[in-house]
């Protein structure tokens, strides 16, 4: 089977139907799906993988780290030795037999030993602070060695904006347990534990150092990564690094704390601040490539990382230890400060021009109305606060009058409203926030629909006579929440205000929507009010019912007769006719009568 390197197999022609043949019979060719696999198997060659995920699990099972530091420097030799290995072949493959897709796996392969070396030295730390600093410093030259050498060796091209961030992360997964461990020189040593905390904010800073290499464009690189091009080449490796930020958080507070196995210090929250920095590099790539799904999904991560925030630490002493003195020290919950960056991303984000950054702003801001410094989750709600409602109105606002938003408009209304109404309306009026909404919403929806005149203000108008109607309505119900707390007076007159609001508004803008409202209004008030009052008055008047029916008769007959009547149907039609649009003129018709001009208009 001569097949040429790289490439697929290739299926054999279909043999030719011969007259009188049998057709063929509809069932699983077993030789077809073995040849699909063996061909997806040449084309992807996941043996690779396979290996090194085999090598090494045999290392882990093979010596034990917390033994004796023989154990821990044959495992250390054993990642060393298979990396060089990894680093021979893809050369070996790479240079000599082209096979660019295989290499491509050794090198992510290369990458996650050397993630894999700097985690194996934690253990160097329990014997010896001199042996573990001595290792550390050694994998990191190590690693720097492996990485130039095929750099070189290949003639891959990774600019001085690319190199530097690379080095920085290796050096800070080698070098930040050394730093750990020269603390751990006391059995009790305070500052571990946020040193350990600590990690994510230092990657994260680490990883912004991208940034420079970001703006530059996918030219920088050019064509440098060999066949591979721009993403692929060379964020694959920098996605390998930052997939491996997260369990090393997690391992190095095993680790590299006393405490140790399953009471480790980690928490959810502790990979804010790396996310973070990610969803920056994230915004900055949509923002050069101008690609809007990327700035959409990057707008949208920080929703993911107050969940994050969301999801408190394990139940049990050390973490929930840790947890107390984090927000003792800083004064605030981790969801108060996770909402207090993401309020600084979608800052950052309006002033580098980012579409919908506003929006996300205000949100982020509307959340601190039930975030306060003491709220660590959803069943710890703060007291409502209005200022972060009073700010978001403001910055909506701004927005509606530079591009004339009917939208934003009735958002910052609404907010600066309700901000403003929380801290003047009384205690009982409060305490009823659905009452107390209603009425902020019904005067925003009105003023807005006056306003504009675009489709989404008509949509108001319509919005803002239904809640007329309906208000009054549950004015007149006999379980009405809150309305009753409202005085006797004003509770009486309710419906008589609605009805004037609805005719004042319709009469202003024209509108019979809102004297239809109004109309409404007032049939309801009526049979409500007369529903109460007709059993009584049954008692004193014996034929009230004979009496009512008559009326009712009475009314439905003048109606048809009025229907009947001349005068009223050619007024009727004469209307009809006027809504009515006439036929257009031809171009070339003259004006009527009336538009004609007389002796003494000029030319």
């Amino acid at each position: 089977m001569n097949e040429p390197v790289g490439q697929p197999f290739q299926k054999d022609p279909p043999p030719a139907e011969q007259p009188g043949s049998a057709a063929p019979q509809p069932g699983v060719d077993l030789r077809e799906v073995g040849r699909g696999l063996l061909g997806w198997l040449y084309n992807h060659n996941p043996f690779y993988v396979l290996s090194a995920a085999l090598f090494f699990w045999g290392l882990f099972r093979s010596f034990d780290t917390t033994a004796e530091s023989i154990e821990t420097l044959g495992l250390m030799i054993g990642l060393a030795g298979y990396t060089v290995v990894l680093a021979v072949t893809a050369y070996l493959v790479i240079r000599f037999g082209k096979v660019w897709d295989d290499g491509r796996s050794l090198l992510v392969l290369i990458l996650v030993m050397l993630l894999g070396l700097s985690v194996s030295f934690d253990s160097a730390f329990r014997y010896s602070v001199f042996a573990g600093v001595a290792s550390s410093l050694g994998g990191l030259g190590f690693a720097v060695l492996v990485s130039e050498a095929l750099l070189r060796g290949l003639g891959l091209r990774l600019p001085g904006w690319f190199r530097m961030p690379y080095y920085l992360i290796l050096a800070m997964f080698f070098l930040y347990p050394a730093v750990l461990g020269l603390m751990q020189t006391e059995a009790e040593d305070p500052r571990v534990p946020w040193v350990l905390f600590a990690f994510p904010w230092v990657a994260g800073l680490v990883f912004l150092t991208l940034l420079p290499a970001i703006r530059r464009g996918p030219r920088y690189v050019g064509a440098g990564g060999g066949p591979w091009q721009w993403p692929w080449y060379p964020w694959v490796a920098y996605v390998v690094l930052g997939l491996g930020v997260i369990p090393r958080s997690y391992y190095l507070c095993v680790s590299m704390h006393q405490a140790g196995g399953t009471a480790a210090i980690f928490a959810p929250y502790f990979l804010v601040p790396f996310l973070l920095a990610l969803d920056v590099l994230l915004l900055e790539i949509g923002l050069v490539g101008r690609v809007a799904a990327i700035l959409r999904a990057a707008l949208a991560a920080p929703i993911g990382l107050v969940v994050l925030a969301l999801l408190g630490c394990p139940d049990q002493k050390v973490p929930l230890r840790f947890l107390q003195s984090l927000i003792e020290t800083s004064g605030a919950t981790p969801l108060f400060w996770t909402l207090v960056l993401a309020v600084g991303f979608y800052l950052w984000a309006v002033v580098r021009g980012v579409p919908g950054a506003v929006d996300g702003l205000t949100g982020a801001l509307g959340a601190f109305c039930l975030v306060g410094p003491g709220t660590a989750g959803l069943e710890s709600p703060a007291a409502f606060q209005g200022l972060p409602l009073l700010v978001a109105g403001l910055i909506q606002g701004a927005v509606a009058l530079r591009h004339r938003s009917s939208g934003r408009s009735l958002l910052s209304v609404c907010c600066l409203a309700g901000g403003a109404a929380w801290g003047l309306v009384p205690d009982w009026l409060a305490a009823r926030p659905g009452l107390l909404a209603s009425h902020v919403a019904l005067p925003v929806v009105l003023l807005v629909g006056a306003v504009f005149s675009d489709p989404f203000a008509r949509l108001l108008r319509w919005l803002g006579a239904v809640m007329l109607f309906a208000m009054a309505v549950a004015a007149q119900a006999d379980h009405a929440s809150g309305f009753h707390d409202l005085p006797q007076p004003i509770l009486g007159a309710y419906p008589a205000m609605c009805i004037a609001i609805a005719l004042l508004y319709g009469h202003l803008l024209g509108s019979r929507l809102y004297l239809a409202s109004a109309a409404s209004t007032a049939i309801a008030w009526v049979a409500v009010g007369g529903s109460r009052t007709y059993p009584s008055l049954r008692h004193a008047v014996a034929g009230l019912d004979y009496l009512a029916l008559a009326i009712v008769s009475f009314l439905l007959a003048l109606a048809i007769s009025l229907l009947k009547a001349g005068p009223l149907r050619e007024r009727l039609k004469r209307w009809k006719e006027s809504r009515r649009p006439g036929p257009a003129p031809p171009p070339d018709a003259p004006p009527p009568d009336n538009q004609r001009p007389g002796p003494l208009d000029g030319p």
